[in-house]
C-alpha cells in the first residue's frame, strides 16, 4: 500500500438488492440474484464501446438501455429465440465471423459462441 493509495477512488460494488423498493418486503434469494443479473446486465451494456457504431445503433442502443428491466428481458428473450437464430443463421455466422477478422474475439470464442448458439 503505498502514501497515495487513500486519494484513489474505492470501486463500489453494486448493492444486491435485499428488499423490495416499492413494497418493503423481502425477496427471495431467486429474486434478489435476478437483481444481480440485472445490475451485471446494467454493467455489460454500459462498457459496449459506441465509438464504433452506426449512430441508429448508437441511437437504438441507448433506447435499450432506458427501457424498464422487464421489457429489455422480454426483448432478449425473443432475439435469443431458438428459431429465431435459425432462421437468421446466415445473418449471425457472417457477423461472428466479421468478429473475428476484425479482431473483435478470437477464432476459440467464436467456435464457443457458434456452439452455445448451436450454429456448427
Amino acid at each position: 500500500m503505498g502514501i497515495l493509495d487513500f486519494l484513489k477512488k474505492k470501486k463500489k460494488e453494486p448493492k444486491i438488492p435485499v428488499e423490495n423498493l416499492d413494497t418493503g418486503e423481502k425477496l427471495s434469494a431467486k429474486e434478489a440474484e435476478m437483481g444481480k443479473i440485472a445490475l451485471n446486465q446494467n454493467e455489460i451494456l454500459s462498457q459496449i464501446d459506441t465509438k464504433n457504431l452506426p449512430r441508429t445503433q448508437r441511437m437504438a442502443l441507448k433506447l435499450f438501455q432506458k427501457l424498464p428491466r422487464k421489457k429489455q428481458e422480454e426483448i432478449m428473450r425473443k432475439a435469443m429465440n431458438p428459431q429465431e437464430i435459425m432462421r437468421n443463421k446466415d445473418k449471425v455466422l457472417a457477423q461472428i465471423n466479421e468478429m473475428v477478422k476484425s479482431g473483435q474475439i478470437d477464432k476459440n470464442q467464436a467456435e464457443m459462441l457458434k456452439s452455445q448458439l448451436g450454429l456448427k
